[in-house]
């Protein structure tokens, strides 16, 4: 029996572990779906923000591992580490 797309990616809410941070997804009964922007917990049966401890609202549907990311490469390239610039600054004083 083929999976729904959703469901090649996420894994259905009955199977979230407790006390993990994950990636929610929720639906609105129209058949669309949401993912929240912060990574939440399930704790003793209640999903809370995994940041505040703040119960959620809504009921999510799916989950997958909540993977914090760091900015790309080209972010870096616009605009440098602010240590970078320091060092910059003292060599340049250091040449005159």
């Amino acid at each position: 029996m083929p999976r729904s797309r959703i469901e090649i990616y996420w894994k259905k809410i009955e199977t979230a572990p407790a006390g993990v941070a994950v990636q929610v997804r929720l639906t609105d009964g129209s058949d669309h779906d949401y993912l929240l922007p912060y990574p939440c917990k399930l704790m003793e049966g209640t999903w809370v923000n995994a940041a505040s401890g703040t119960p959620l609202a809504v009921r999510p549907t799916y989950w997958k591992l909540y993977v914090e990311t760091l900015p790309g490469k080209k972010a870096w390239k616009r605009r440098p580490p602010a240590e970078l610039c320091l060092l910059a600054i003292a060599l340049w004083g250091c040449l005159f």
